[in-house]
């Protein structure tokens, strides 16, 4: 999930501690920006001002706030349920032995190789990044001031949907993050895709003739600037061959 560091909970007397210095003047913020709790919070500051020192009125405040970020992390994932998103994972090696093992059935079956066209569904793909830690979205202090504005909804669907771990680096993956058109109760959607935007299909090392047969005949009637090729087993090593 996305990271905001220092977390909200962690964050409420710094968040205090600003509001205060802007209602004595000690810093400028853009209130028009402000979420509505944060206004409110700035005109008490501002009575409160009047009749005591910030200093005195910051230490009458909690240190800390409920934990909010768990809720942050429960409201992401159910705006991406309630907006029933569509996820295509792809990668840009058709080559990858583990790729075969986890999603090929062990190289039992065939791996599909796109190009786009113009004004092709593939014009929505992005390059999945990898990091040993996630980034971080902002602070806490910001969320608390600004609440989730659609700069910092933006980059947490972005991080969320593509980005992972390192570890998984191998896969050198591909996404395209779409929203079902109509909200049924389906778990995935499909989606055309032109003839001409199928340039390969590639039998994995293991696949059997009925398969393999199937698809020659798909490809044959309907794909014709589309290329075959076979995963083989040569010297130790797999290798990718015109099939």
């Amino acid at each position: 999930m996305p990271r905001i560091s220092p977390p909200p909970i962690a964050s409420f007397r710094a968040y205090m501690t600003t509001l205060g210095e802007a209602a004595a003047g000690l810093r400028t913020l853009d209130e028009s920006k402000l979420t509505s709790d944060s206004q409110k919070y700035m005109q008490i500051f501002r009575n409160a001002l009047q009749r005591h020192s910030l200093h005195t009125i910051l230490s009458t405040l909690p240190t800390t706030l409920p934990d909010h970020d768990k809720e942050i992390d429960e409201a992401l994932v159910q705006y991406l349920e309630h907006n029933d998103a569509r996820i295509l994972c792809l990668s840009e090696t058709p080559t990858n032995n583990a790729m075969w093992a986890n999603y090929a059935m062990n190289a039992t079956g065939c791996v599909l190789g796109f190009r786009p066209t113009q004004n092709s569904w593939l014009d929505d793909v992005k390059q999945v990044r990898y990091f040993d830690e996630l980034p971080v979205l902002g602070s806490g202090v910001d969320l608390l001031l600004y609440g989730h504005t659609a700069e910092m909804t933006q980059r947490s669907m972005d991080v969320l949907g593509y980005s992972k771990k390192a570890e998984w680096g191998y896969e050198k993956e591909w996404r395209i993050l779409l929203w079902a058109e109509e909200k049924d109760d389906a778990l995935y959607s499909d989606y055309l895709f032109n003839v001409s935007e199928l340039e390969s299909v590639t039998f994995g090392v293991r696949i059997s003739k009925i398969t393999e047969d199937a698809v020659r005949v798909l490809v044959a009637e309907r794909y014709l600037n589309c290329q075959l090729y076979r995963m083989v087993v040569k010297g130790g090593e797999t290798v990718r061959l015109l099939a």
